[in-house]
């Protein structure tokens, strides 16, 4: 990882072309700096059939088992009850950058999909939490970060601050997407 700085922030899997079918079938992910096991989501699925890119071989086009318009809406409402939520619970997550960072744009993407059945791009997601009544200040702290030129670490008492922000935004955010 020190020689690729930017390879702590890959996200992947790891998936059997054979496999691809098997809807709900753990496979190798990357994610988060360690590897784990997981099924391919419908979101991940619809992404694969709509947009996906292949670097080498055939498309993934023909290759993911279909997904219904209501796969990824039910998906999107089961993973904000029954992760993000709790998630969100928990003070100490929203002191890493991490949790404040994918909670605001989680909530934003789940925002957009269930609302029109768009699915968007981590970085078209942080223009929705200002629409969505997010606290100004994190989300420019996480443009900064994300896409920004200064990725200086921010102090504890911001962190804390941030963290607040970002906790009670993000609860009350899926609380009303829910409802």
């Amino acid at each position: 990882m020190a020689e690729v700085p930017l390879a702590s922030n890959l996200h992947c899997s790891c998936v059997e072309r054979l496999q691809l079918p098997e809807v709900g079938r753990d496979h190798v992910t990357w994610a988060h700096g360690r590897l784990f096991a997981r099924p391919v989501t419908p979101v991940s699925r619809r992404e694969l059939s709509t947009g996906g890119l292949s670097l080498f071989g055939p498309g993934p086009a023909g290759l993911v088992a279909e997904v219904s318009d209501q796969e990824p809406a039910e998906f999107i409402r089961g993973d904000l009850k029954g992760y993000w939520y709790p998630a969100s619970a928990k003070p100490v997550r929203r002191l890493r950058d991490i949790w404040v960072d994918l909670g605001l744009l989680t909530l934003a993407r789940a925002s957009v999909t269930l609302q029109d059945g768009r699915l968007i791009a981590k970085g078209q997601a942080l223009e929705v939490p200002a629409e969505l009544g997010a606290p100004a200040e994190v989300v420019a702290d996480i443009r900064g970060r994300r896409y920004g030129s200064d990725p200086r670490r921010a102090s504890l008492p911001w962190r804390i601050r941030r963290g607040r922000l970002a906790r009670t935004f993000v609860r009350a955010g899926i609380e009303r997407t829910l409802s």
